[in-house]
C-alpha cells in the first residue's frame, strides 16, 4: 500500500521517474509518515521499478477504477480523470500518468 500510494501522490505531482518517486518521498518523508510506514526507510527506486514492472496492468485499472469510483460517491460532482504516457519513459513499459480533478473539492 506504500509503495503504491507514494508513488501515485509523486505522479500527481509531475514526478516521472522511478529515481523521482525516491527522491518525492525523501523530501516529504516526515509529513508522508502521518500516513504511511516506512519500517525499512525510504523505498529505493529499484524498488518502486520492481513494484511497477511486476504489478498486472489489468487487475490494477479495475482496483484504481473502483477507487475513483469510491471517490465519485463521496463528492457529488463529476471528477475528471486525464491520462498520459511519459515520453522516453522506456521503449518496453513506458510510465504513465493520471491526473484526477473535482472542482467542487479541489
Amino acid at each position: 500500500m506504500t509503495l503504491i500510494a507514494t508513488s501515485l501522490l509523486a505522479v500527481l505531482c509531475g514526478i516521472d521517474s522511478f529515481s523521482g518517486m525516491q527522491d518525492f518521498v525523501e523530501m516529504h518523508r516526515e509529513a508522508l509518515k502521518k500516513y504511511f510506514d516506512f519500517p525499512s526507510g525510504v523505498p529505493s527506486h529499484d524498488t518502486y521499478q520492481r513494484l511497477w514492472d511486476n504489478l498486472c496492468p489489468n487487475q490494477f485499472r479495475d482496483c484504481f477504477g473502483a477507487f475513483v469510483e469510491s471517490l465519485q460517491k463521496i463528492t457529488s460532482d463529476i471528477m475528471n480523470i486525464d491520462g498520459k504516457t511519459i515520453r522516453n519513459s522506456s521503449s518496453n513499459k513506458p510510465l504513465h500518468r493520471v491526473s484526477a480533478w473535482c472542482h467542487k473539492n479541489n
